[in-house]
């Protein structure tokens, strides 16, 4: 039998042929019908009586018939750093595990494990192909040292790359998808920000045509609580109700942006963005940028360096923020950043009771913070906040509802169970790392192989590969090049776990928004857009105070 050989035994999920005992045969001596001639063997003068036979070793032959509409196996690879000392690959998805749980149902596709089809119009030209995938890991903080030379020797044996993706480094996400550009090799990452897929020298310019995000713009996580809350306040003044610090129309929007890195300097620059649009009835009222450090020195805890180069006291800057009376306040910070800022806020805004009100106090009417899907046993719980993050809107790729609710078309066309839960639920490795390593509950890189998968059908949909068993091995290819294209076109690639996918003119996904979350007192979290979410809740703006 051929269980566990190269090229096709070895892989997740074996064909049922390689668990079948054959053996060469002598075809002039022996009496057998079933005996088919092999092509292993062809470079050798062997004659034409020596074949094969599963019949003499007392199996049926099922591999002639697979072998005739098998055309060969896409090689996906990844070389992630190392996100500890156990060696595990980065990331707070665990997007190796999710690549070979899916690699591993793509392939059982069919009854006799051929994959996925391409040319499905076409029966008599149909075939089927299946992926490997293998990863290589380096030291933390090692890429010059070691990953750029992993990646530099890997890449060129593989079909397309699973990059890094969120929970590890932005420079080495864009350091390996510059090698994959050098060896002309599709790249995707599971990395939202724009500035991440930009190229550093020119914002304007994306870093490579060869490079893809399954995530949404993070940047753009605050514009679906912005759009809805501008048309509430729309719908008061249209009624008559009275709205806001004034008589002005539009929301006042203040922007605190903790600069710790590409995620959240986007969300705190895309914020303003959107109010700099007069249609989307804004006025930004307040702005800092909060950095880390100053001039290498660290500042003392909440004391924060503002773009005029001091250690200011962020109390300081929230008192400054509070007396220009925002409606709205978008917090782009890490969770210490925001425990601190509600506490304060909280202390700040005057009280309804009899003696309690702060003369000098202001009551927002909403606060965005970025932190409120975060989870906490597997449930999302801004972060374990409770009641200091009642009614705080935040949002994040797509949540665990959302995640169980699309259907993969791949997998749904070809009769298998589509959802994401169900392929957790049926890989053991992948169960085991949502009970304890998972922060997020994001198929973003199991999407990648239906993706591809996906792609290639529209691509060969009248035709077939040039090169029938290696259809993607050569970059350089005609059919090499019109997948990327087509992955770059902007129109529908594919169906999954993720919802709809299409990439922008940088690469990012805009297959669908963020989905966004609003807290409720005690800190149960709802979905509250997109509404077709079973337990969706209406956004509720005015806030109370």
């Amino acid at each position: 039998h051929d269980i566990t050989l190269e090229p096709f035994c070895s892989l997740a999920g074996p064909a049922a042929f390689c668990h079948r005992r054959w053996c060469y045969v002598n075809a002039s001596e022996c009496s057998l019908s079933e005996t088919q001639p092999t092509q292993y063997l062809a470079a050798y003068d062997t004659g034409p009586d020596l074949q094969y036979s599963y019949a003499l070793c007392g199996s049926g032959d099922v591999f002639t018939s697979w072998f005739s509409v098998f055309a060969g196996t896409l090689k996906l690879c990844s070389v992630f750093a190392e996100a500890d000392a156990t060696g595990r690959p980065c990331g707070i998805t665990a997007s190796h595990l999710q690549v070979e749980a899916m690699v591993r149902l793509i392939d059982s596709l069919t009854t006799s494990n051929l994959g996925f089809p391409l040319n499905g119009r076409n029966p008599s030209s149909r075939s089927y192909y299946r992926f490997s995938y293998e990863y290589q890991t380096y030291p933390k903080g090692g890429w010059d040292a070691l990953g750029a030379n992993l990646s530099h020797a890997l890449f060129p044996q593989c079909d397309v790359i699973v990059g890094q993706g969120h929970g590890c480094s932005d420079d080495d996400i864009q350091a390996q998808a510059a090698v994959a550009h050098a060896h002309k090799r599709i790249y995707f990452t599971m990395r939202g920000p724009r500035a991440v897929l930009s190229d550093p020298t020119n914002a304007s310019r994306r870093l490579s045509p060869y490079f893809f995000s399954t995530h949404i713009r993070s940047d753009l996580y605050a514009y679906v609580a912005l759009r809805e809350i501008a048309a509430t306040k729309r719908a008061e003044a249209a009624s008559g109700c009275s709205s806001g610090s004034g008589a002005e129309d539009n929301v006042r929007l203040a922007v605190l942006n903790f600069a710790h890195n590409a995620f959240y300097e986007g969300v705190g620059d895309q914020a303003l963005e959107f109010a700099a649009v007069p249609a989307n009835a804004y006025t930004a009222v307040y702005n800092a940028t909060l950095l880390a450090s100053h001039n290498g020195e660290v500042c003392e805890p909440y004391n924060i360096t503002t773009s005029n180069g001091s250690c200011t006291p962020l109390a300081t800057i929230l008192d400054e923020m509070l007396a220009a009376q925002p409606d709205v306040v978008v917090l782009a910070s890490n969770s210490t950043g925001f425990e601190f800022v509600a506490r304060h806020l909280s202390s700040r805004r005057p009280r309804r009771a009899a003696g309690e009100s702060d003369g000098e106090g202001w009551a927002l009417r909403g606060l965005f913070w970025v932190g409120v899907p975060k989870m906490t046993n597997g449930v999302h719980s801004c972060d374990g906040y409770g009641d200091h993050c009642a009614y705080v809107l935040g949002a994040t790729q797509i949540s665990q509802a959302e995640a169980d609710l699309h259907e993969d078309q791949l997998l749904l066309s070809s009769g298998l169970p589509a959802t994401y839960d169900w392929l957790r639920a049926h890989n053991s490795a992948l169960e085991e790392a949502y009970a304890t390593l998972v922060e997020k509950a994001e198929a973003d890189a199991a999407i990648i192989p239906s993706i591809i998968a996906q792609a290639m059908q529209r691509v060969f949909h009248h035709t077939v590969p040039a090169n029938r068993a290696l259809p993607l091995r050569d970059p350089d290819s005609a059919d090499y090049e019109a997948l990327r294209v087509h992955l770059a076109s902007g129109e529908l690639v594919a169906r999954t776990y993720y919802g709809d996918v299409s990439f922008d003119a940088f690469g990012n996904n805009q297959g669908r928004e963020a989905t966004t979350f609003q807290t409720a007192p005690g800190g149960n979290v709802s979905v509250v857009r997109p509404s077709i979410i079973a337990g969706a809740q209406p956004l509720l703006y005015p806030a109370p105070v």
